[in-house]
This record gives structure tokens, C-alpha cells and sequence, in this order.
């Protein structure tokens, strides 16, 4: 068993613009890059690519993007927002669990106002690790 708590792991500015994101665990051959050693991923998956936590402040946004190679699991921790998904847009909330497949362009914004943070887990998977 390994144990990681996401307070004890320093976040970073994501490469999605305003979330901040606390790296958890990933795959074993995936390089943890210049992160500062307890910002690092902890490489001890098998299969999933990879299991981060998010945040973004009220009124931010992340950028539209895509993951060629991976389908995500996004787990909404705290918070509401709109995810949009292609051309598709959808209110998440606190409790959702939302699938999204390879290759499928995505945006998650905060649209709330004050100081209400959107918080969630993603949990990505390589479509190569099966």
C-alpha cells in the first residue's frame, strides 16, 4: 500500500492555464519532469497514466485542450462549473463523475463568482496501457 495526501504534496500552475494542480500518482514510465521533488508525481501505477487533483479559482478557466492518447475520469470534488466538451457544454456540480474519451477537445471554467473554488480529481488513462 502506498499512502499520499494531497495537502502534503507542493501544487504547481497546470499546464491548463488557471487550475492548479496537485500532482498524486502516476504510471511507472512516466518521467515526473522539473517539478520540485514534492511537487513530483509518485510513479507506482501499472496502467492509469495518471491522478491529479485540480482547482480553479471563480471565474477562471482552463484552456481548451485534448489528450490524444488518453480518456479521462474527472470527479467533482467541491464546487460548481460548465464543462464544455466539443461543442457540448454541461453544468457540473459537487458529487459528478464525468467520462471523456481520446481525442476529444475539453474546457472546464469556474463561473461562480466570490471566493468559491472548483475542485476535482482527474484520473487519466493511456488507451495503450490495457
Amino acid at each position: 500500500m502506498i499512502k499520499r495526501n494531497w495537502r502534503e504534496v507542493r501544487p504547481v500552475v497546470g499546464t491548463h492555464d488557471d487550475a492548479i494542480v496537485w500532482h498524486i500518482f502516476c504510471r511507472k514510465d512516466r518521467k515526473g519532469g522539473t517539478l520540485a521533488p514534492e511537487a513530483a508525481w509518485l510513479p507506482v501505477m501499472e496502467k492509469q497514466t495518471y491522478i491529479v487533483k485540480h482547482a480553479i479559482q471563480a471565474g477562471r478557466t482552463s484552456n481548451k485542450h485534448s489528450h490524444e492518447t488518453e480518456e479521462q475520469l474527472f470527479y467533482i470534488l467541491k464546487g460548481r462549473g460548465v464543462l464544455r466538451v466539443g461543442e457540448e457544454e454541461a453544468e457540473v456540480r459537487e458529487g459528478d463523475f464525468i467520462y471523456l474519451p481520446p481525442k476529444v477537445p475539453h474546457q472546464i471554467t469556474n463561473e461562480r463568482e466570490g471566493e468559491e473554488w472548483l475542485e476535482y480529481l482527474v484520473i487519466s488513462v493511456g488507451v495503450d496501457a490495457k
